[in-house]
Order: structure tokens, then sequence, then C-alpha cells
């Protein structure tokens, strides 16, 4: 995929990317994405740094920054459109020292220089839409201290196969199937897909320890609506907008997400190494 595509793709999309957290599914998907995370972080010192590699609006870096008040980040990204949202979001903390902000390409050996963090992680298909994953690993390594960790939130090939079914594109889910590329909708570019097995041989092969793999969520699925910036499928939007139906799956998904036989029924991966 070519940065020219991708800057595109989110130049179109920056304005409105925040309005995901009006769609009850990411929010959803977001709650167990932080319920994940946080085991990680709260077992870091109260000063930790942390990379958001491909961190667009700066929705996790804030979101850090908010609850753990001595921590420090980096927030990268590829799309200046992007990071001119996070520069109105989060200027009080560039300003109070405790954030910075890059725009460059995180494949490119000279832009990641001098960049080190206790935690670096890349989240909802930040990987999927790099050209040479690997590498993007290797960087992330790289920028990482050692005894640090490095998470990653990746498309699932096997839920991009069974989307695809699932809204009648069969010919996508057998591209996905071939080549480990692939689309959930038309307007977005082709982005990388992974197994369970690929993304963790490729932190193995990027000399990391595997500490924990899991995916979700495992139990409610997004549909056609849920790829795009604004709307909900009406059948999600009824489920999960009863608080007891979102609170009774909420913690449905916690429990059962403990299980790493479940990685490959999850909507996306989630993978923790140790450097």
């Amino acid at each position: 995929m070519s940065i020219h595509t991708t800057k595109e793709y989110f130049k179109k999309k920056a304005d409105q990317y925040d309005d995901v957290d009006k769609q009850l599914y990411w929010v959803f998907s977001d709650e167990l994405l932080w319920f994940n995370l946080k085991k990680t972080l709260d077992k870091q010192p109260d000063s930790f740094s942390f990379l958001d590699a491909g961190g667009g609006t700066g929705r996790w870096t804030q979101k850090i920054l908010q609850t753990y008040p001595k921590s420090r980040g980096i927030l990268f990204d590829l799309s200046e459109s992007m990071l001119r949202v996070a520069e109105n979001k989060l200027k009080h903390y560039e300003k109070e020292g405790r954030l910075k902000i890059i725009q460059g390409n995180f494949e490119n050996p000279a832009a990641i220089k001098n960049l080190k963090a206790d935690v670096s992680f890349n989240f909802h298909n930040v990987i999927g839409f790099v050209k040479n994953p690997s590498l993007f690993i290797s960087h992330l390594v790289k920028c990482t201290n050692n005894q640090g960790y490095i998470i990653s939130f990746v498309p699932n090939a096997y839920h991009g196969m069974y989307f695809n079914i699932s809204i009648g594109n069969l010919g996508e889910a057998k591209t996905i199937l071939r080549t480990k590329k692939g689309k959930f909708s038309q307007e977005m570019p082709s982005i990388n897909f992974f197994t369970p097995d690929e993304i963790k041989q490729l932190y193995i092969k990027n000399k990391l320890s595997l500490i924990w793999v899991t995916g979700f969520p495992n139990l409610i699925y997004p549909n056609f609506q849920e790829t795009q910036i604004s709307g909900q499928t009406t059948s999600l939007k009824k489920l999960l907008s009863v608080e007891s139906n979102y609170r009774t799956l909420i913690e449905i998904e916690k429990k059962i997400c403990v299980n790493s036989d479940l990685v490959a029924r999850g909507n996306n991966i989630y993978i923790v190494g140790r450097k």
C-alpha cells in the first residue's frame, strides 16, 4: 500500500474520525481493549513512557495521559490531517512536557531515531496499513526500552473472511484467504490481515518473548454499517443501547478473553510481547 493512498484515505476521515465514539459496537470493543491494555500499564512505574505508533487523532494517547497522570507519551502518525485533530485536543499535554507529537513514516529508520518508550503499541489496523509489517514491528522493538512491552491489535484474517461472506462478498473472502490482504468496504484501501500464528511468528522473528495472545470481541461482530464513520447496524444498536445488555456482554467477554484458545474467533487479535 502506498503512503499517498493511506494519507488520502485518512485525510477524508480525520475531522469525523472521533465520531467512532458514537458507534456502540466500537465503544464496546474499545472497553475490552482498555481492559486488556490496563493489565500491562498497571504494572509500569508511575512515570512510565509510551509510544502510540499510528495513533491518529490521539484517542488512546489522551486516555492514557488522563488515567496515568505521571506518564509521558509519544504520538506518531503518518497523516498530517489526523495529527491536526490530535494537536487541537492534546496541546496542553505538549505544553506540560508530557507529550511529543511526531508526523512521519514509521517504516523510515530516520523517522524513529532516538525514540524510546517503556510500552509501545499500535491499535486498530495500523499494521494493516503498512507496507512491511515485519519492518514496522522491528522498528517498534527498536523504540522500546529493554524489558519493555510491544502490543498490537491487528486485523484477524479469519474474521475478515467471515465478514465478507456475511455481506455476500465471497470474492473478497477468497482474496483474504489467498493473499492475506483485503477490504471490509470498497472505499477503503486493501489492508494486511493476519492469522494468530502469523502475528505470533512476526513477534518471534523480532526476538520478542510472547506474553499474551488473545482476540476480541468474540461474541458480537460488526456489520457493514460499523465499517463507516457514522451510523450503526439497527440490531447491534438495539442490543447494546440497553445498559443491562451492554454490561452483561462486557462481563462475559472479559471472562472469556483470558482464554487464548479464543484468539481465532476474535474480531481482532491482541498480542503482547516483551523485549
